[in-house]
C-alpha cells in the first residue's frame, strides 16, 4: 500500500482551498521550487535541498523545520545533510502561511550564500533535470519524485516513461540514478551497488514504489503542477509491471574520466546477462544509460544506450583521439 496516502487528503484540500493556498500559489509560480510528497509530510527542495519539511500534524496544523547546517557555512558530511532539520513554527492558519512563504524567500538567500561556498552540483542539477524534462511536453520521461527512500536505497530520482504520442494511462516505471562529476567517478563509483539495491527489491516494495509514484502524479495534477495537460485526460497509470528500467544518468565529466564507470558497468552487464531478472520476481530489469554530454537534458527514448552501446561508443571516441 502506498506510504504517502497517511493524510494526503487533507494536504491536498488545505493546499487547494485551505491554510496552505498561498503555498501552493507560490509552487506554481516559482519553478526553481519543488514539492515532493512524503509519508504524513510535505518537502520542498530548492536548488536540490530541503528548504522546509512541513509536517501535517492534525487538522489544520503544521510544523515547519529547516535544516539549520545552511546557516553554518561549513562543509557537511553526505550523510548528515538533512539530519539537522529544526522545528522552525507552526502553520495554523492562512496567515500564518503568508509569513511561512515569506520565509521560504528568506531561506532562499541563506541555502544560495551556503551553495555559493560549498556547491552541491549533483543535488543542484538533479532537481535541473527534473525541472526540464517535466516542462517538456516532448520528453518521454515525466520526473515523479526526487531523494525517494524504500527498503534502504535512497533513489536520486523516480521517472514514468511515456512512448510517444501515448497518454499518461499507459506507462512504465523507471529508477534513475545520477552521476555528475568527476568526483562521483571516483574510488568509490557506487554503480554496481546502485544496480543490487534495485535488484533485491522484493515484489511488494516495487508494488509499493508504483503506487507511490502514481499518487503522487495524481495529487500534482490534481493541484495542477503537471504542464503535459494533453496527455492527461485518461488518467495516470503504470500499466507495464513486468519490467523496470534502471538509468544511469551521466553528466558532468568527459570520457577521459570513465575508467572506474566502465569497471563497474562491467560488472552490472556481466550480472544482467546470467539473470536480468529482480530477486525473487519475474519482473525483468533493463539497464540504460543516458549521457547529458551527447543528448543534452531532456530525455528521450532513443538517447538512452544499452551498457553494450556505451561501450562501443567509448571505445569509437578513444579511437578519435
Amino acid at each position: 500500500m502506498s506510504r504517502i496516502n497517511e493524510g494526503i487528503s487533507e494536504m491536498l484540500k488545505d493546499l487547494k482551498e485551505g491554510i496552505l493556498q498561498d503555498l501552493l500559489n507560490k509552487l506554481t509560480n516559482d519553478d526553481t521550487l519543488e514539492l515532493e510528497f512524503r509519508t504524513g509530510y510535505l518537502s520542498i527542495y530548492y536548488r536540490g535541498g530541503c528548504v522546509s519539511k512541513l509536517v501535517h500534524k492534525d487538522v489544520n496544523c503544521y510544523e515547519d523545520y529547516f535544516d539549520e547546517n545552511y546557516n553554518k557555512e561549513r562543509e557537511i558530511n553526505p550523510e548528515d545533510e538533512g539530519k539537522n532539520q529544526k522545528l522552525q513554527g507552526e502553520i495554523k492558519s492562512s496567515e500564518d502561511c503568508k509569513a511561512f512563504v515569506k520565509e521560504i524567500i528568506n531561506r532562499k538567500e541563506i541555502m544560495n550564500s551556503f551553495f555559493a561556498k560549498i556547491p552541491k552540483r549533483e543535488r543542484e542539477f538533479q532537481q535541473l533535470v527534473e525541472r526540464e524534462n517535466n516542462d517538456n511536453k516532448e520528453s518521454n520521461f515525466y520526473i515523479s519524485d526526487i531523494e525517494y527512500a524504500r527498503e534502504n536505497n535512497r533513489f536520486d530520482m523516480l521517472a514514468v516513461q511515456r512512448i510517444d504520442g501515448k497518454p499518461y494511462n499507459e506507462l512504465k516505471l523507471s529508477i534513475i540514478e545520477m552521476k555528475y562529476g568527476a568526483k562521483a567517478i571516483g574510488d568509490k563509483c557506487g554503480i554496481y551497488e546502485h544496480y543490487l539495491g534495485v535488484k533485491n527489491l522484493t515484489k511488494e516494495a516495487i508494488e509499493d514504489i508504483i503506487e507511490d509514484t502514481e499518487v503522487s502524479m495524481q495529487c500534482k495534477n490534481e493541484l495542477k503542477l503537471i504542464k503535459a495537460k494533453d496527455y492527461i485526460e485518461r488518467g495516470i497509470k503504470i500499466v507495464n509491471n513486468e519490467e523496470i528500467d534502471l538509468i544511469f544518468l551521466i553528466s558532468g565529466i568527459t570520457l577521459k574520466h570513465n575508467q572506474k564507470l566502465l569497471e563497474e558497468l562491467d560488472k552490472v552487464n556481466a550480472d544482467l546477462k546470467e539473470n536480468n531478472k529482480i530477486s525473487n520476481t519475474n519482473i525483468k530489469l533493463n539497464v540504460g544509460i543516458f549521457c547529458t554530454y551527447l543528448a543534452g537534458n531532456v530525455m528521450y527514448d532513443r538517447d538512452i544506450l544499452s551498457i553494450d552501446d556505451f561501450f562501443k561508443l567509448h571505445e569509437f571516441r578513444k579511437n578519435l583521439n
